[in-house]
């Protein structure tokens, strides 16, 4: 066998919840034939949960699984391959009874992914011939959370008292984001000004953070770094901000049975001497289907 392969017809892999999954198997043999026992498809969406230890003799982190979407069916019977074959298929996006479908999403305490299997049964062999490839599902709402802007500011008036040794720089920063709830199809906008700051400046940075929560475990993590400005900026200039949210690394805020993520952005003012001023902002983040208001 020269080649076995699994192509969708859509070549991004994306699917709403309900829509059906289209593609087909591409088997070539260059030469001669080959007898097999059977093509097999197998879809399969888990959510994946990293648990900490239960007990001493447990590894110190374990992976729980839920299962939210399964298919499996016969594209061939037994019989002989030569050349090239081409094998259709398609199944739908449906939950299983009692379960629900979530966006697909990489995270460090949940994940939520899709896969197709196709195996194909050689004659002969124990093992069957196995190709993965992955989907992903997006999850749209029915409507549009409205823009909600927040301005925001840091000041070395509002600092408390340090007994450090290095005091810190007068600084007075401000900003806007034009809504901090975010539609994941569009970027986030906004603007940083530097009004005034005694030290020198390294870098102006927007940092994503996910919240992620399973039980009573919670964890935050960056998802992503941009840098909206380097060196020593010119005081009194905004600074625009424009960040896209990567996709499968962000999804739509959730709060359900069985786990919650959340997202904040985060302003960091690099200094010289680096330290940072950092300024949080929580976000809610949604998704709309393309063209929608």
């Amino acid at each position: 066998m020269s080649s076995f392969d699994i192509k969708l017809d859509r070549p991004e892999r994306i699917y709403g919840v309900g829509e059906v999954v289209s593609g087909c198997v591409l088997i070539k043999i260059d030469q001669g034939s080959l007898r097999h026992r059977g093509l097999h498809l197998i879809s399969l969406g888990r959510i994946a949960f990293r648990a900490e230890k239960t007990d001493a003799e447990a590894p110190k982190e374990t992976t729980k699984t839920v299962d939210i979407l399964s298919f499996e069916g016969v594209l061939m019977d037994g019989g002989m391959l030569d050349g090239e074959t081409t094998i259709p298929f398609e199944f739908p996006t449906r939950p299983l009874e009692g379960t629900e479908l979530y966006e697909s999403y990489r995270g460090v305490l949940v994940s939520v992914s899709y896969y197709i299997t196709a195996k194909l049964y050689v004659m002969g062999e124990a093992n069957p011939i196995v190709q993965r490839i992955d989907f992903a599902i997006e999850v749209p709402q029915t409507t549009s959370l409205p823009m909600n802007p927040v301005d925001f500011t840091l000041s070395s008036d509002k600092l408390e008292p340090s007994t450090s040794t290095t005091p810190m720089p007068a600084f007075d920063i401000s900003g806007r984001l034009d809504s901090t709830n975010c539609n994941l199809i569009e970027p986030m906008t906004g603007y940083v000004t530097v009004n005034k700051c005694t030290d020198p400046i390294q870098s102006v940075e927007l940092q994503l953070v996910r919240h992620e929560r399973i039980g009573t475990r919670e964890e935050r993590s960056e998802v992503q770094n941009i840098q909206l400005a380097l060196d020593d900026v010119a005081r009194g200039l905004p600074i625009p901000i424009y960040m896209m949210f990567p996709r499968r690394f962000c999804a739509p805020s959730a709060k359900t049975n069985l786990f919650k993520i959340g997202f904040e952005v985060v302003v960091v003012v690099l200094l010289s001497d680096n330290r940072m001023l950092t300024e949080r902002i929580p976000i809610k983040t949604f998704r709309t289907t393309v063209g929608e208001e």
